[in-house]
């Protein structure tokens, strides 16, 4: 099988590499290739548009012609839409992505909130920000309605700071939500669903260190979790991989406050405790249980250096 993975700049390119390159005939793509790993080998490297680029689609599909490639693992929220869109391009491509109608809701921090009103999961209380005056629970937290990597969250203790960061957005106020902040230990949960719609496999991920991106984590099995992500799946039943990020509150449930409609940097860390989402998302298993995988394993993330040029080396990484 050959799979593509986007946004190979990504901090998880150098682990998904080792793990699967025995498996699989694997490849990275990026808009800028030098950010992606000097581990991952040139002939394995593509450069595509940003996903802002009107020919981002029509370039990636390509790409997966010129290569052959099985599947395509979608690992940036700007590509998420127009790929969901745009399958019937790539052919006999498999994009591991969820349904178009859940990309769109769940990107949006808003829409995630309401459309999983009705699932029995407990969830944050949000708010419009543009509403907001009378917001009192805090401390809370603000953020843009659609965005990644902790970009534009703002932790406000008081009225009068919400206030203040009310007027500084501006109108804009109305792109962003207030939310509930709930103390508790984070999880990063990968979601795994085959096309007949079967739960296959609910890996959690207990964050203990992040800086915009999970840098420290634990695979760690556990019930409310995995309980959560099964109601999830009830009430938004969708093929595909997802990212469920929330917190386990005081009172042991969990509780999501929001849903990356792709996989996440951590999707490293499943792999490494025995899950494979191209095994269990394009298998045809049509009821059972979730798949096992060891729990206990560890993620560290650490620095490279990387010189380029002069006596390090002859010429560029990329080409």
């Amino acid at each position: 099988m050959k799979v593509l993975f986007t946004g190979g700049g990504g901090a998880g390119t150098q682990a998904l590499w080792d793990l699967l390159s025995p498996r699989y005939e694997v490849h990275f793509c990026d808009a800028d290739p030098r950010r992606v790993t000097p581990a991952v080998p040139v002939t394995r490297v593509h450069a595509i548009p940003m996903a802002s680029d009107p020919g981002f689609v029509g370039a990636l599909a390509a790409l997966c012609r010129r290569e052959a490639i099985d599947v395509v693992v979608p690992g940036v929220d700007e590509e998420l839409s127009a790929l969901a869109r745009g399958r019937s391009l790539f052919g006999a491509t498999a994009i591991l992505v969820p349904s178009e109608d859940f990309v769109e809701a769940m990107l949006d921090k808003l829409h995630f909130v309401e459309r999983l009103s009705e699932s029995g999961v407990r969830l944050p209380v949000t708010a419009v920000m543009a509403d907001s005056a009378g917001w009192d629970r805090f401390p809370a937290i603000v953020k843009p309605r659609r965005g990644r990597g902790s970009r534009g969250v703002v932790v406000v203790d008081d009225a009068t700071s919400l206030a203040n960061h009310r007027g500084n957005v501006g109108e804009d106020a109305g792109l962003h939500v207030v939310q509930e902040l709930i103390p508790g230990d984070e999880y990063s949960v990968q979601v795994m669903v085959n096309a007949r719609g079967t739960l296959r496999g609910v890996f959690p991920a207990r964050v203990l260190a992040k800086r915009g991106i999970t840098i420290s984590a634990v695979g760690q099995a556990h019930a409310a979790v995995e309980d959560a992500c099964r109601a999830i799946h009830a009430a938004e039943p969708t093929p595909g991989c997802y990212n469920v990020q929330g917190i386990l509150d005081g009172s042991g449930r969990f509780v999501p406050f929001e849903i990356n409609p792709r996989v996440s940097t951590t999707l490293c860390l499943a792999v490494a405790s025995g899950l494979d989402p191209l095994e269990l998302c394009f298998d045809d298993v049509g009821d059972g249980g979730l798949a096992r995988f060891e729990p206990g394993v560890r993620l560290e993330r650490y620095w490279t250096n990387v010189l380029i040029g002069g006596s390090n080396e002859a010429g560029e990484r990329h080409a």
